[in-house]
């Protein structure tokens, strides 16, 4: 019965399999990108950001006047008297400030509140802040909303000030102010944040007309803001404390004034108040009022609404990409890094160093568009990803690698048992001779080999061959120079004939890649004789036990099989006395190297031949096989060596 599906419809599954699970995993990935995460991070990242930024412009009307240490040394204590505030509003009213902000809650009466209220109303430019009840864990992504007042505002001094708004700011989960609610609402009213107040004073805005898409807060059709889903400004903190806004002592002020109205020079140019806006906070050391902000970890909040009001009037902001943009951007990312490390993917540091160049410029860009436009791209949240990417794809190549291997290394022993087939099976005595051989190929397969032909008359064919190259196409030769000398060798009556005859079959089937050297020799038992022919093989090695010499046998002519054709092969024709050897050998051996480069040599082979002149051919190659381990130590096998030593006996 023929199955349902065919092998190739089976892979296309799979494939299909696999592409939906990775589109699936991007998906995810992608969704969860639209959360955000990583929020902790993210914002240590925009902190960086802004400590490497340059100062940014401030508006030169801005004044922040401080109730420093110097000004409670010399006042006396804090809270200060409400007469002192009065005084203070009078002077900047006289000096021409266009707008005053007193940073402080006046919650508690007083008794001269009647004197401050008196001063507000004169003065027509004063702004006082309250604090709402907004509960726990208060988010820029989610709207703010109030249950009441925390810290109100007298009711005297609320209708005596030209405008009132709340400073609730949101702290992050590290303890830093990054973001406010520009708008809070409550059951009735909704309440504006008071630098948001001043500021649509200042440019002739109605803050009644407020619309807001989740992105941009419109005013009046003209101004438009940049906020987060909860309505919430990202404060562009223009620079640390004391470097942007112009700075003055509370006491300072009053004192220079006083200086002013007896007609001696004040140490500070009061004309510089002239169209001011003014901010009056707490910085004496130790106030509750001093808080960690994005520039530095000691920063008057003060300066966090002299900022908000800055950033408005010179629209000039900061603000976070919005999650579907920030998605956009992990996906060119992932892309970019999944497409080379697909092409390089045999190339794993290479696809590392390229993964760290996009992350390399990608936080540059990061950088450059804040310093620049103000956008705030994440960071982290596309590296993770980058960096999980490029560790999923390498741990997925290396596993299809390893299968590949496997698979290959499983193919290599089939045909390492297949080639293995071609030798001829082990002999250790035959036509009065004994044999002994060794081969090992550099790889799973090879292109030494060697064959025994049984002749008549008692005669016996010796054959040895050495493919150029290594490993799979050279075994393939192997096995085909092998059967094609089984075909001829019973044939021929002498070992140039057979060279002859395998050089004209193998040019006859192509075989014109790859050549062969060979030496083939024929020993005849009865006249104790060896014939032998070589075609640009190793010399033959004649060991003379009873002249106690190595001899080396190298007809003369004889081009390797397979170069040219015609080729004509010449013979050496040798009679072996007693115990003599003949060792036939690939250049394997003699070219076996150290760990310094050194080879082998045939000096050093010959050398061997003589110390063992006594022994027979099993203990010989042996000796030889050890002094070939000792010289290489841990350095791979480069060739292929077969050894084949015969001793007449």
């Amino acid at each position: 019965m023929p199955l349902p599906f065919s092998l190739s419809s089976l892979s296309v599954r799979r494939r299909l399999v696999r592409w939906a699970s990775l589109g699936i995993l991007l998906t995810a990935v992608l969704a969860l990108a639209l959360f955000q995460p990583f929020d902790y991070q993210e914002n240590t990242s925009l902190d960086l950001r802004f400590r490497w930024r340059a100062l940014q412009p401030v508006n030169k009307h801005i004044i922040v006047i401080e109730v420093d240490d110097p000004t409670l040394k010399e006042l006396g204590y804090w809270p200060l008297p409400r007469d002192f505030h009065a005084s203070l509003v009078d002077v900047l009213t006289q000096l021409g400030a266009k707008q005053i902000f007193f940073d402080f809650i006046f919650t508690d009466s007083s008794p001269d509140d009647a004197v401050f209220a008196q001063s507000l109303t004169q003065s027509g430019r004063v702004y006082l802040p309250y604090v709402l009840a907004v509960g726990e864990g208060i988010s820029p992504k989610r709207l703010v909303y109030s249950t009441g007042y925390v810290a109100g505002l007298r009711d005297e001094l609320r209708q005596s000030a030209k405008g009132t708004g709340h400073i609730n700011s949101i702290r992050d989960i590290d303890g830093k102010t990054r973001w406010v609610p520009l708008l809070i609402r409550d059951k009735v009213n909704t309440h504006p944040q008071v630098a948001l107040k001043m500021a649509t004073d200042y440019l002739g805005l109605p803050l009644e007309d407020v619309r807001t898409d989740g992105q941009m807060l419109v005013i009046d059709g003209k101004l438009r803001i940049p906020v987060s889903k909860g309505e919430s400004l990202l404060v562009n903190f223009a620079g640390p404390w004391g470097k942007t806004f112009r700075h003055y002592s509370y006491v300072e002020v009053l004192k220079a004034f006083r200086d002013y109205t007896q007609g001696k020079r004040p140490p500070i140019n009061l004309k510089g108040f002239k169209n001011a806006v003014c901010f009056i906070g707490l910085t004496a050391t130790g106030t509750t009022d001093i808080q960690p902000v994005p520039v530095q970890n000691d920063y008057p909040l003060v300066g966090l609404h002299a900022n908000i009001f800055n950033s408005i009037i010179q629209n000039d902001y900061v603000f976070r990409i919005d999650a579907k943009t920030n998605s956009l951007v992990i996906l060119v990312l992932l892309v970019l890094v999944s497409v080379v490390a697909w092409r390089w993917k045999e190339n794993p540091f290479g696809t590392l160093v390229f993964t760290g160049g996009v992350i390399g410029v990608f936080f540059t860009v990061c950088i450059l568009v804040f310093n620049l436009g103000g956008l705030w791209v994440d960071f982290f949240y596309p590296v993770r990803l980058v960096l999980l990417t490029y560790a999923t794809l390498t741990i997925m190549f290396f596993i299809q690698a390893n299968k590949r291997r496997e698979l290959v290394e499983k193919e290599l022993s089939i045909a390492k048992n297949i080639q293995e087939s071609f030798l001829p099976d082990p002999v250790e005595h035959v036509a009065g001779l004994q044999v002994a051989t060794e081969m090992s190929t550099a790889k799973e397969v090879g292109g030494d080999l060697y064959d025994f032909a049984r002749l008549e008359e008692g005669r016996l064919g010796v054959f040895i061959g050495d493919v150029s190259g290594k490993g799979v196409g050279a075994a393939l030769v192997m096995a085909k120079t092998i059967t094609m000398f089984r075909l001829l060798a019973e044939a021929q009556t002498s070992p140039a004939q057979l060279l002859a005859s395998l050089n004209r079959e193998m040019h006859k089937h192509k075989q014109r890649v790859i050549f062969v050297t060979a030496t083939y020799l024929v020993y005849e038992a009865a006249a104790q004789t060896v014939s032998l022919s070589s075609a640009g093989h190793s010399p033959t090695l004649w060991v003379r036990a009873q002249a106690n010499t190595v001899e080396r046998i190298s007809p003369k002519d004889g081009m390797p099989l397979n170069v040219f054709l015609p080729s004509v092969y010449s013979e050496e024709k040798i009679h072996l006395g007693t115990n003599d050897k003949i060792v036939l050998y690939t250049d394997g051996v003699t070219e076996a190297r150290n760990e310094k480069g050194e080879e082998f040599g045939s000096e050093r082979l010959e050398d061997i031949l003589r110390a063992t002149i006594l022994l027979d051919a099993k203990a010989t190659l042996q000796t030889i096989l050890s002094a070939l381990g000792e010289f290489s130590g841990f350095v791979p096998q480069h060739d292929d060596c077969t050894l084949i030593i015969l001793q007449r006996i």
